[in-house]
């Protein structure tokens, strides 16, 4: 994968559930889904992601999703891990109660954790 748009195709078709529940986050605030949205579309997954952490959803659930991502940040070109970065990572955790966070956070994959804290300047937990 080099761009943002290969990352939303194969998210969108290897996590289909996720990308679904994304898809409704999306649609409520942006009005539509679609490529030309791809950008902000990984900040509605994000959210997506802390909706089910709030709701106890197993980190399990999304293990495989985290781990496809964090590839793509280690192996993508800048534009890619931007996106990565701006809209996933750093929308990750929103709102989400330590409590409920702190399985999420020890599990992510560490390119992930990296992310965060560069940005945050502290874990979430």
């Amino acid at each position: 994968m080099t761009t943002t748009l290969d990352l939303y195709r194969n998210v969108r078709k290897n996590f289909v559930a996720a990308s679904a529940h994304a898809d409704i986050i999306h649609v409520r605030m942006w009005d539509e889904v679609g490529e030309e949205t791809t950008y902000v579309w990984f900040e509605s997954l994000a959210q997506a992601i802390n909706e089910d952490m709030v709701a106890s959803v197993p980190f399990e659930s999304h293990a495989d999703l985290f781990e496809f991502i964090a590839t793509a940040a280690l192996n993508g070109k800048a534009e890619l891990v931007d996106c990565i970065d701006v809209s996933f990572v750093e929308n990750l955790f929103w709102d989400v109660p330590k409590g409920k966070a702190k399985r999420y956070w020890t599990l992510l994959p560490a390119p992930l954790k990296e992310l965060y804290v560069a940005f945050h300047r502290k874990e979430p937990i």
